[in-house]
């Protein structure tokens, strides 16, 4: 034994010295989170096993020396692993076998990600491959001077753990829980012992969701109070109070169908505070396809509950100030750990953040995956779900239902029918509002017609013809084309992704001031604009498209029933391209079919009928890239998962181009921050992100041989073009005006 004391970690302090963490202190304190993690949803003695197991490497003379200074490499994670395949073949035949085959999925992952297990053929890259490696593998053997054998045999494989082996998703999801429980605990303990005693690790918890409840019920009565007792607010507290009814319920599948304006965000959020005072939830997860609708939501969280009590995590987040990250006051640690591993009582995130979380095999994605256990899932416009990750993300919510302890509630004005279309197989979904047909027609505001094949002139026409009006097509060239014949006038807009992010919110931000000052207001905009944009238009057109989004289209007409009658008027453009390629067109398709056969094409029973038929025409694409098939591709409890291909199929956001910062304004200001200061640089990128759009990679190619774009980094592309950026409709590339001024 080369050194007597054994050695995990070493940090530099600033004062230059050197302080080291004991390798036993490291795995009791890895095993201090991990038992509480665990314990939860499965074995008990479960989260300290694998805390033992993950860094048995380290035991070995050649990892000692690497953290005593040696410049060499030194592979640590495959020990444990070994040990776990030495016991796999020693219980063989009883339950625990298994449990020691999925442990070494955790123990070689929990720092490169998640591998797939192979076989012995394999040459690298697989838990096999590793598992190869022990003849040429470091000595760990000290690791039994320190650690009992009886201490990593003590799993009671019982009753009560079967339910996780019953099929092959299960498994698969359980060993994800499992890792992301471990790589969480490994982290907070090295976070823990490089900020010592005062670590934001051990700081206090902030509002906890029975003091969330109290805080939200003073706002509710407070709001009622300043309400007028007008029909629609009479009908929202309608609404609301099914809400708390119902949260009185079991754990569960709930699904709350409400037309735009009925105020199923507060209400929505009603029902998880109370359902979690019910049932004991640790957590609420609203989770929402957009950014925008995430910042609008968020925003009305943090007016009830404070800003430090609602946890914002997509990619546009970033922290008000500008100061390094040395400098965050107490609550700001706490968040930003949070952002990384989810532990705040309610959270408002995307649909990218949570799902791709469920099929990740990288550690920074799956670190928070442990803390939805036990959580209450709102999932906010559930009818946005990618419709080529339907399947998988249907089975991922009921197997946190099952075996997780969670409830979700689907919430919408556009409820797919997920029970009734057989996609929620073996669940019953609790309807919030037991006479959907009265609500709806009790909340009516809008009235749709379809008024045939129409031009772009035509269009434009039409809407020169009203002061304030919202027209929404499918295509970004189709919004183009109408607002470059629209006129020239100051109350005109344009809205799509080839606008960045901060710059739509700003068009947003003054379309909002002229609707509310009577101003004239002409929009066209992409279908960006429907799923909870607050903007309220007199008169909307929509360019044909599925019947789903014709009603969210309508959700911006009339929105506080200020007309007697508005009407949402739907046509189909005279260019077939407008109408849009593959999923779009068939929603198209499928919607125009539904207007010939209902004549209030925006009904309960249309939107029911449209659903059906979408699910029997797509049924085939619903797993489009096969991910619960590459999970079932072997037998059951053969325990032998693909995880790298799974984790680079399951992709809500298909990579089809770079993000490419336009350097104006926060843009340009925020870019020379990252270019000429090293502090603080994941916060900077965060807003940048803010102030980026996405080109195709055949653009993107065609803008750097022409010097328009130039490469910042491996991943970050700058537009030094600017005149291919128009301040109206954004990025255009066949805008070469200005072309000599390139920054």
């Amino acid at each position: 034994m080369k050194y007597t004391e054994k050695l995990a970690r070493r940090i530099e302090k600033e004062d230059g010295k050197i302080e080291y963490q004991k390798l036993i202190d490291h795995i009791c304190g890895v095993s201090e989170f991990s038992e509480e993690f665990v314990s939860k949803f499965f074995l008990k003695n479960s989260g300290k096993i694998l805390s033992i197991l993950h860094d048995l490497g380290k035991y070995s003379d050649e990892f000692q020396d690497r953290i005593r200074g040696a410049n060499i490499r030194v592979d640590h994670s495959t020990a444990g692993a070994i040990i776990c395949d030495d016991l796999e073949k020693e219980f063989k035949g009883r339950g625990e076998y298994v449990i020691y085959k999925i442990f070494k999925y955790i123990i070689i992952g929990h720092h490169s990600g998640l591998l797939n297990y192979g076989t012995e053929m394999d040459d690298e890259g697989t838990i096999s491959s590793r598992l190869n490696k022990r003849d040429i593998l470091c000595d760990f053997s000290d690791w039994e001077n320190e650690i009992s054998i009886d201490d990593i045999k003590q799993i009671n494989f019982s009753e009560e753990v079967l339910g996780f082996f019953k099929n092959n998703f299960s498994v698969q999801m359980l060993i994800r829980f499992l890792f992301s429980s471990l790589v969480d605990s490994d982290r907070l303990d090295a976070q823990r012992f490089i900020e010592g005693e005062n670590s934001i690790v051990n700081s206090k918890k902030l509002m906890s969701l029975e003091e969330m409840l109290n805080v939200f019920n003073d706002f509710m009565k407070s709001k009622r109070l300043q309400e007028s007792d007008n029909p629609i607010n009479l009908i929202r507290n309608e609404i609301f109070n099914d809400c708390i009814n119902k949260s009185r319920g079991d754990r569960g599948f709930y699904s709350l169908c409400v037309p735009t304006g009925g105020g199923k965000t507060l209400s929505s959020l009603g029902f998880a505070l109370n359902h979690a005072k019910q049932n004991g939830h640790d957590r609420i997860i609203y989770s929402l396809p957009f950014t925008s609708i995430i910042e609008q939501n968020a925003r009305v969280y943090s007016e009830i509950f404070g800003e430090e009590n609602v946890l914002e995590h997509h990619c546009n987040f970033s922290f008000s100030n500008e100061i390094g990250e040395d400098e965050y006051s107490e609550n700001q640690l706490k968040y930003k750990l949070a952002i990384e591993n989810w532990d705040m009582q309610l959270i408002v995130t995307t649909n990218v953040q949570l799902f791709e979380s469920m099929y990740s095999n990288k550690p920074s994605s799956a670190r928070k995956l442990h803390n939805i256990y036990n959580s209450i899932i709102i999932l906010d416009e559930a009818q946005v779900i990618p419709n080529e990750y339907l399947k998988p993300c249907i089975k991922a919510l009921e197997e946190l239902v099952r075996n997780y302890s969670c409830t979700v509630l689907f919430c919408t004005a556009t409820q797919p029918e997920f029970k009734k279309n057989g996609l929620i197989e073996n669940f019953d979904v609790v309807e919030i509002i037991d006479d959907t047909y009265k609500l709806f027609d009790d909340l009516k505001r809008v009235s749709g017609k379809f008024i045939g094949k129409k031009s772009v002139e035509d269009i434009c026409n039409e809407m020169n013809s009203h002061k304030q009006v919202l027209t929404i097509v499918n295509t970004k060239k189709h919004a183009k084309e109408i607002f470059e014949n629209l006129g020239d006038s100051e109350g005109n807009f344009h809205l799509s992704t080839n606008m960045y992010p901060n710059h739509r919110k700003e068009v947003i931000k003054i379309i909002r001031e002229r609707l509310k000052n009577g101003e004239e207001c002409r929009v066209v905009s992409t279908q960006l604009i429907e799923a909870g944009v607050d903007v309220d238009f007199p008169v909307v057109f929509r360019s044909i498209a599925g019947i789903d989004s014709i009603v969210q289209a309508a959700g911006r007409c009339n929105r506080e029933g200020k007309q007697k009658n508005s009407t949402v008027y739907v046509f189909k453009p005279e260019e077939e391209s407008h109408l849009g390629l593959g999923y779009l067109k068939l929603t198209s398709q499928i919607g125009e079919g539904i207007i010939d056969d209902f004549e209030d094409f925006l009904s309960i029973d249309a939107i029911s009928k449209y659903f059906f038929e979408l699910f029997i025409d797509t049924d085939h694409r619903q797993d489009k890239h096969k991910i619960l098939k590459m999970i079932n591709k072997h037998k059951k409890l053969e325990i032998n998962y693909d995880f790298r291909e799974i984790n680079d199929e399951f992709r809500f956001i298909e990579n089809l181009g770079a993000q490419v910062i336009v350097p104006i304004n926060e843009g340009e200001k925020f870019l020379n921050i990252l270019k000429y200061s090293n502090r603080g640089v994941k916060s900077v990128l965060r807003k940048l992100s803010g102030c980026s759009i996405n080109i195709p990679n055949y653009i993107l190619r065609e803008l750097l041989r022409d010097g328009c774009v130039e490469q910042f980094s491996d991943d970050i592309f700058i537009l030094k073009n600017i005149g291919m950026y128009d301040l109206k409709i954004g990025f255009d590339k066949d805008n070469l005006k200005n072309y000599e001024y390139i920054i």
